[in-house]
């Protein structure tokens, strides 16, 4: 042991003798490079004591974020010497001085060579990538051993819930339904209690009283949570069950999935939509009063609760029914009537001036038109009497010849001219 220490100390006094002589006309730049030429070889030195010492070197985990060249000194060039010099054959020298000197790039161009990189000798991203892919490993670390409490999961209760159905009124209710369109004809409240409610499937009942068939007055049946239609069914031979021949028939409308909340209301509104125009022979069997339909939810109601009971039958909703008398709008009693009045500004009785050469427009009355019905209509014909009184000239024929034309107006819009066709009979 002794004999090592002398040869280190021999060492020693021959690298502090190898050490350039500092003059005073040195610059900073050149001292600097010798300041670091010492501590590299003064971390060399303090290396081979260790390893005459029996000292071992550890691998070292390092991460690596900035580009490094020569001429820099930063903690990331201290982990770069520490993990370059873990391989001999790359770095021999193995100081480690924080410096980016002349070895230290050597060493670069050596790793660099070694894994197939560009040997420029700085730490650019490809190779600052494979030092990070070498080095830079996260620590398994041990978990402390504790006893572990393993938390109880929270049960899951499959609930036997009810459904109850109750009858409340539509948003927009009719009494008269038209060819084409589409009604509210009732609506049911629908309550879940104990569990969640799953609503699968409806049966709607259509009977009617004048020995029709459904699919002769109606097109389609529909079912409504608010604005969300849930199904739409066609009310045809294929979609219905006969019940009663030309009387009674059902309309099933299933795979819903219509879910009620536990202890939440949700109301269910059955909307009708009729045929755009009806058959010569089902007009032939309709009265003035109309064919009445009645459509109701029968008790063939499907539901489940969470606890995946399926439940059939519900009584209560068989009352629940309505009444709807289908009309055509080519019955009497779907006729229009019109109120005709004279305006406010109709002209007075008087004289008007008119051109001989060129033809004067004449207001010659004014009047209202109300459509004092439940329907829509257009008036087609109009028919207007001119009474022309020959005491005014003394003959009739003078003025029924300065009449050209009669023209209906709405507002400004001119709706119809015509000329006027005078009778020999003359008024006076």
């Amino acid at each position: 042991m002794k004999n090592k220490v002398i040869a280190i100390a021999l060492a020693l006094t021959t690298a502090t003798w190898a050490v350039p002589f500092i003059g005073s006309a040195a610059t900073v730049e050149e001292l600097q490079a010798q300041i670091n030429q010492l501590l590299q070889l003064i971390t060399q030195l303090q290396a081979q004591l260790q390893t005459a010492q029996g000292g071992t070197t550890t691998a070292t985990t390092a991460c690596f974020t900035k580009n490094l060249s020569k001429g820099m000194s930063n903690p990331e060039v201290t982990t770069l010497q520490q993990v370059l010099k873990q391989d001999a054959s790359i770095y021999p020298e193995g100081l480690v001085t924080g410096y980016f000197g002349s070895l230290t790039e050597a060493a670069v161009k050596k790793f660099q060579a070694k894994y197939g990189i560009n040997q420029t000798g700085t730490v650019g991203p490809i190779t600052r990538a494979k030092l990070n892919a070498l080095y830079c490993v996260t620590p398994t670390t041990t978990p402390t051993t504790t006893a572990t409490v393993t938390p109880t999961p929270t049960p899951i209760v499959n609930a036997y819930g009810t459904l109850s159905i109750s009858k409340v009124p539509v948003n927009n209710p009719a009494y008269t339904y038209y060819a084409g369109g589409t009604y509210e004809l009732f609506a049911g409240e629908f309550k879940a209690t104990g569990s969640d409610i799953t609503v699968r499937k409806i049966g709607i009942d259509i009977t009617n009283n004048q020995n029709l068939f459904p699919w002769q007055v109606l097109s389609t049946i529909s079912l409504w949570d608010g604005s969300t239609k849930l199904a739409e069914l066609a009310v045809n031979q294929a979609n219905l069950i006969e019940d009663s021949f030309a009387a009674k028939y059902i309309l099933n409308v299933g795979g819903l999935n219509w879910v009620i909340p536990n202890g939440q209301k949700k109301t269910l509104t059955v909307k009708a939509t009729l045929l755009p125009a009806l058959s010569s022979s089902v007009m032939d069997k309709l009265d003035d009063t109309g064919a009445e339909f009645k459509i109701a939810m029968n008790n063939d109601i499907v539901y489940a609760d969470t606890a995946g009971v399926v439940y059939t039958g519900l009584t209560a909703i068989t009352s629940k029914n309505l009444s709807v008398n289908i009309a055509t709008s080519t019955k009497e009693s779907d006729a229009a009537s019109f109120v005709v009045s004279t305006a406010t500004d109709n002209p007075k009785a008087g004289n008007v001036i008119v051109s001989k050469t060129n033809t004067t427009p004449v207001t010659l009355l004014k009047f209202t038109v109300k459509n004092d019905s439940d329907v829509s209509a257009t008036i087609n014909k109009a028919s207007t009497t001119i009474t022309v009184n020959a005491a005014a000239t003394g003959t009739a024929a003078d003025i029924r010849n300065l009449v050209t034309a009669i023209e209906l107006y709405d507002g400004s819009t001119r709706i119809q001219t015509k000329a006027p066709s005078f009778g020999t009979a003359v008024t006076s």
